[in-house]
């Protein structure tokens, strides 16, 4: 029995079927005559979906490369400082990081 389905599914891997829009008809007539509902068309546009993935990649794009450019090339700022010794000196403190 073993041998039967081995050698039947070779042969079942082995068929070329192929599609054209008869066999395709004749499944929808199939599918009318059973009752079932009437299946939606999905027509799939790679120049429609690259559209829309376009429309919404690029701004996005943009915020985080400029994002991105704007956290990697800020100029440090240092502040000026002073502090009041007891002896009534001014010494300046300069702050290269700045904590806020």
């Amino acid at each position: 029995m073993e041998e039967k389905e081995e050698a039947l599914c070779r042969i079942w891997d082995d068929i070329q079927i192929k599609e054209d829009r008869s066999v395709e008809q004749s499944f929808d007539e199939v599918e009318r005559r059973l009752g079932f509902p009437q299946r939606r068309r999905i027509h799939f546009s790679f120049r429609k979906w690259g559209q829309v993935a376009a429309v919404i990649l690029i701004p996005l794009l943009s915020v985080w490369f400029s994002w991105q450019y704007v956290q990697n090339h800020t100029v440090e700022e240092v502040a000026w400082v002073e502090c009041f010794v007891p002896a009534g000196k001014y010494v300046p403190l300069y702050c290269p990081i700045i904590q806020r």
